[in-house]
């Protein structure tokens, strides 16, 4: 019994050190073009916020799903994995690559790295023409779960213009398991 105890134990303990941990995004919109600026001129424009709370670089690695739970993406030779650097904030665009290097992108290199949502794919979708919509998991294999927090923000313009009346929102991802 003692031995049985002990096997119980160790693997409990092993269980704590060796679990992967999760952030998801319950739903973005991500459909205004690339390059132009906040707030969009039409609309909308998701940004996901990811922070690393460690002193060393993470990998993560990132899945999109529809609104009904039909896993998209990113398929092989797609990367799924990135990397964000320590003590640091990265924002993307999960579906448009928007490079900052252009005038109103709001992407850097390292967020450029993150897999965007695939945009087309006819196996769930009969006309071909994927929405630019979604959730999305990020998991990491070491640490712990509060290695990793984000917000996702959606931001529009109401009248269509540069100019006009801002709807914004964010909201903070609670760390998963």
């Amino acid at each position: 019994m003692k031995k049985v105890y002990m096997l119980g134990m160790v693997l409990a303990m092993a269980a704590c050190f060796a679990y992967a941990a999760s952030l998801s995004v319950p739903w973005f919109v991500d459909s205004a073009p690339a390059a132009t600026g906040l707030p969009p001129g039409e609309k909308v424009m998701g940004i996901v916020y990811l922070h690393n709370n460690l002193e060393d670089d993470i990998v993560c690695s990132i899945e999109y799903y529809t609104a009904d739970g039909i896993y998209l993406g990113p398929e092989a030779p797609d990367p799924t994995t990135f990397e964000i650097p320590a003590l640091s904030t990265v924002g993307f665009r999960p579906v448009a690559s928007d490079p900052n290097t252009v005038g109103g992108g709001q992407e850097t290199d390292v967020a450029m790295a993150i897999p965007n949502r695939p945009t087309i794919d006819a196996s769930w979708n009969p006309n071909g023409k994927a929405k630019p919509n979604g959730s999305l998991v990020v998991k990491w294999t070491t640490g712990g779960a509060n290695d990793v927090q984000g917000m996702v923000l959606q931001t529009q313009n109401v009248d269509g213009t540069t100019t006009g009346r801002l709807m914004q929102w964010g909201t903070l991802l609670p760390p998963g398991t």
